[in-house]
């Protein structure tokens, strides 16, 4: 598991900057989280775009995944505690060398999730947990 600080990990997905590397800054309209905190970047030594296997992984489904990613975000008073949800799917894309290995890894995911009965309801549907959370991440993804 790639070691990141908190709040340096909540600052990025609040932050206002263009979608770029996995781990890395991700574009939000959240406002509110103060600048960079001085802790390491979180794309480090991660060369995959977080944007890239998105796309990939919700193909034209992503305006879906990124509507369901949006209902689920508003459970979560802080960023904090959304960036401490999101940090296993970020992760797991982040130990991928590709893009489709990113996108293999994060549906085996959701098939343990599954056979695990891990799900979570979100608007009236019962979707498994990895599935919700892989959307709140594409929720930062611009169409």
């Amino acid at each position: 598991m790639m070691a990141i600080k908190r709040r340096g990990f909540a600052a990025r997905l609040a932050s206002t900057a263009a979608v770029s590397t996995v781990v890395g800054t991700v574009a939000s309209t959240t406002a509110g989280c103060r600048e960079d905190d001085g802790s390491p970047p979180l794309s480090e030594g991660v060369g995959l775009d977080v944007a890239q296997v998105m796309r990939a992984y919700f193909g034209d489904g992503l305006d879906s995944g990124r509507f369901v990613g949006a209902r689920y975000r508003r459970r979560f008073e802080s960023d904090d505690a959304l960036a401490d949800d999101l940090t296993p799917i970020v992760d797991i894309i982040g130990a991928q060398p590709t893009v489709d290995e990113a996108v293999a890894a994060l549906q085996a995911k959701v098939e343990a999730d599954v056979q695990a009965s891990s799900m979570l309801v979100v608007d009236g549907w019962a979707l498994a947990a990895a599935e919700v959370r892989i959307a709140a991440l594409a929720e930062y993804v611009e169409a």
